[in-house]
């Protein structure tokens, strides 16, 4: 009987530390548990704030589990560039759920890889230059934009301007128009029921995932057999909404398609895909991968923008010295006749130095978008003396960068002068990555900066924001899981002329 006992005991041993041990030169980290992995030190709070802890007693590369599943957290500026350029480690998180819903292929532009990343990529990039992204031929769309906003937030504020305005609920249907008119030719109107649906599923989704994956790409058994414990419905209704959303536009311009006058990205991706159909080409360019990288940039329009430009007016409100600096400048090299303009961006160095420090504190990206090693590898990835195993997720702490005290000195301060030099003339910071960096920065870089710089500077030559009499001040305190947005963003906004 004794013999039986010890015997028992001696299984459950070894179970235990089969359970909990890491591979070979797996990079330092907390107690791997078995089953849970390190889940139960990775809830509570936003992810980056867990890792820059963590990150201070084990290092800037960091080895945890999820369950079953690696993720490996790296920080410092260093090594996050080595890693984003490292192109075994260029690759996205591949998982039963995404695999599940792309019937065996992950399609579209953020977490497909390979040959197919690369075309559809390519592709996308090169005919939305040539439509105008990024460039300053968009100027005038997004002024139309920003005069929609001026109506707009008049309305909100009513008729004596005495209501106070959520911020971020005032930017609407603005984050996806200028991105929409170039993709699928049309805008929506702020207040358009469906939209604002989509946008509240999306700013769900990106609320209750974030870089470590979830629950349900981390638990798949959980997914397959108690998917109500797990974001999967969430999720699923997510993408059936978005998409549902994206085939009416589809079907739309196949029925009015001129292959002789494209006018949009979908039409030129259409006469594509109608090409190789012809051709008899085995290719990448089909309707549901149309659909796919319509999702993706659609996603991304109605989010990661717009939620910078918040983070950047939340803090004029708590800065008004600031603010006040910015629409002097304004008022100096625009005047109040025309909306500042593309052109005005190297006479506004003290307007763009106060968006690259929004930019910085806020890092509403914090984790980036998750890398994996290419599925391709065949072993495991060396990266600076430790192994970095092949199913891994990458996690690259672009927020501890911008926080990072041997970079800046006082992180914690809101301070745009750290942009500038003795004249005033803007200083390129290479810590300053809230794109990315390597070969998947983000693809919308040249937009966004516009996007920012033409709504931050026509909103603060208009308007005055300030704290909303007898309410606290806005909070810069971020919520969300994938993306960060303020908690709280209400102001009193006054009209400057």
């Amino acid at each position: 009987m004794a013999v039986a006992i010890i015997l028992i005991l001696l299984v459950i041993i070894l179970a235990w530390l089969n359970a909990t041990k890491k591979p070979s030169n797996y990079p330092p980290g907390p107690r791997r548990w078995p089953i849970l992995g390190n889940i139960l030190s990775l809830r509570g709070r936003p992810l980056h704030f867990i890792a820059r802890d963590l990150s201070e007693k084990y290092g800037n590369i960091m080895g945890l589990y999820v369950g079953s599943h690696p993720l490996i957290i790296i920080s410092g500026l260093a090594e996050v560039k080595e890693a984003s350029s490292k192109e075994e480690l260029s690759g996205r998180p591949v998982t039963e759920l995404a695999l599940e819903i792309g019937n065996g292929l992950i399609r579209g532009l953020i977490f497909s890889q390979g040959n197919l990343w690369r075309e559809q990529r390519r592709f996308t990039l090169r005919h939305l230059r040539d439509l105008g992204f990024g460039k300053r031929s968009m100027e005038g769309l997004i002024h139309e934009e920003v005069n929609s906003l001026i109506v707009e937030v008049g309305r909100m504020a009513g008729t004596n301007w005495e209501q106070s305005v959520e911020l971020h609920n005032m930017l609407g249907a603005s984050g996806i128009n200028v991105l929409w008119h170039v993709m699928a030719g049309r805008r929506y109107a702020h207040d358009d029921p469906k939209l604002k649906q989509l946008t509240g599923l999306i700013k769900e989704l990106l609320t209750i995932t974030d870089a470590s994956g979830g629950i349900a790409n981390n638990f798949p058994f959980l997914t397959r057999y108690l998917p109500f414990l797990t974001e999967k419905k969430k999720i699923l209704a997510v993408r059936k909404n978005i998409i549902d959303f994206l085939k009416e536009d589809i079907v739309r311009h196949k029925a009015t398609l001129d292959a002789d006058s494209p006018r949009d990205f979908i039409d030129i991706y259409l006469i594509e895909m109608n090409e190789h159909i012809k051709e008899g080409k085995d290719s990448s360019f089909t309707e549901r991968c149309l659909t796919e990288v319509c999702r993706d940039l659609f996603m991304a329009g109605t989010d990661t923008t717009f939620n910078s430009i918040t983070f950047a007016l939340v803090y004029m409100v708590r800065y008004p010295h600031v603010q006040r600096k910015v629409q002097e400048e304004l008022d100096n090299v625009v005047g109040q006749e025309r909306l500042p303009g593309l052109q005005d961006r190297p006479s506004l160095s003290y307007t763009e130095a106060t968006i690259m420090e929004a930019l910085r504190v806020s890092s509403v990206v914090p984790m980036g978008v998750p890398h994996a090693p290419l599925m391709t590898c065949k072993a495991d990835v060396p990266f600076r003396g430790y192994v970095i195993p092949k199913n891994a997720r990458i996690a690259m702490n672009l927020a501890q960068i911008h926080m990072d005290p041997k970079i800046w000195g006082d992180p914690e301060n809101f301070r745009p002068e750290r942009f500038l030099n003795e004249e005033g003339k803007l200083i390129k910071q290479d810590a300053l990555v809230p794109f990315g960096l390597g070969k998947r920065q983000c693809l919308g870089e040249a937009l966004a900066r516009n996007n920012l710089f033409l709504f931050f500077a026509g909103i603060l030559q208009r308007f005055t924001l300030s704290v909303p009499k007898g309410e606290e001040p806005p909070s810069v305190e971020p919520t969300g899981g994938f993306t960060l947005a303020p908690r709280n963003s209400r102001a009193k906004i006054t009209p400057r002329f």
